[in-house]
């Protein structure tokens, strides 16, 4: 009768087909109850705008985009807040969005309140730290693009455990690193890791090298750290060409192994850099010098040095050899 059907508005509605978002907020305009309804595929702002009757959060909607690209995840966000069903997000292929944004889209994936994300490529837009980065790298198996906030070598290397490699990820190193950071830092992105900040390297010569062979691009004067006890002072001298005319720690290598003169000579002149030896090392020259070059060698060292001299007289062998 009239008045029943004027008492009416309150009830819950079910519809059987598949409609338009325009539809469906029109029945959810005429009833205060929950209603259950398929809407028809549609880009995420397109459902968002037309779905505005939409306001509990407690309405059955099946909600599918077809967005293959999204530059902004907030559309996509408001759907999840207007149906108690998961929203499908399977065709998205490519995501834009700042770190706060994405993460809370994939807490939606994981929550199930939103589906079908997880090989997508996603762009971080705003500058963020690398514990954000790989918190977004474990949620999707596609190309990651942020750039992340500096901080030294050891940290960025320890923060960003989910990358493979062909992410791409723009690194600035700040401070003193270790070779080996810098060397997995670089595995770690598709892009040159910005080092220019690093002041000084430490590690092995041949790790400290092993820079120079990769993506990292340095300021070309950092101060070097060598952790090795033996080197051939051709091997210190490789280091030497590398770091421009930064300084060079080599006070834990105790024994400079079979060298030419020439090679020793530019540790002990400090050519080219800044040398810090031991005050002990010991060193074997591997061709044979002049009394005097042999003097200025041991005049450098209290440790052994091993050398061939080239024949003089008695009188100019003993003034040359002072030291």
């Amino acid at each position: 009768n009239a008045t029943n059907e004027a008492n009416r508005g309150d009830e819950n509605v079910t519809i059987t087909d598949t409609t338009s978002a325009a539809n469906v907020n029109a029945i959810l305009g005429a009833t205060s109850g929950n209603v259950t309804a398929t809407v028809t595929a549609d880009t995420a702002a397109a459902l968002n705008t037309a779905l505005t009757n939409a306001t509990t959060g407690t309405d059955a909607l099946t909600l599918t985009i077809n967005d293959t690209t999204l530059t902004s995840v907030s559309d996509l966000l408001a759907l999840d807040g207007k149906t108690n069903v998961a929203v499908n997000a399977s065709s998205v292929n490519s995501i834009t969005d700042t770190y706060t944004n994405l993460n809370s889209v994939y807490a939606a994936n994981t929550a199930g309140t939103i589906s079908g994300l997880g090989n997508e490529a996603v762009t971080i837009s705003d500058t963020t730290s690398a514990a954000n980065v790989s918190g977004i790298l474990s949620k999707t198996s596609g190309v990651v693009t942020a750039t992340v906030t500096s901080d030294t070598a050891a940290s960025l290397n320890s923060a960003l455990t989910n990358t493979t490699g062909n992410d791409a990820l723009t690194l600035t190193v700040t401070g003193t690193a270790a070779a080996t950071d810098l060397t997995a830092l670089d595995g770690k992105t598709s892009v040159n890791v910005g080092a220019t900040a690093v002041t000084t390297i430490t590690g092995t010569q041949a790790q400290v090298v092993a820079i120079n062979v990769g993506t990292i691009t340095t300021s070309g004067n950092y101060a070097v750290t060598l952790s090795d006890t033996s080197l051939s002072a051709a091997a210190i001298k490789t280091v030497n060409t590398q770091n421009g005319t930064g300084a060079i720690d080599i006070s834990s290598v105790t024994t400079i192994t079979s060298s030419t003169a020439a090679d020793v000579l530019e540790i002990v002149n400090n050519t080219n850099s800044t040398f810090t030896t031991a005050a002990n090392y010991a060193v074997t020259i591997s061709d044979t010098v002049s009394a005097t070059v042999a003097n200025t060698i041991v005049n450098d060292t209290t440790g052994i040095v091993t050398a061939t001299v080239s024949s003089d007289t008695a009188s100019n062998l003993n003034s040359a050899l002072v030291n």
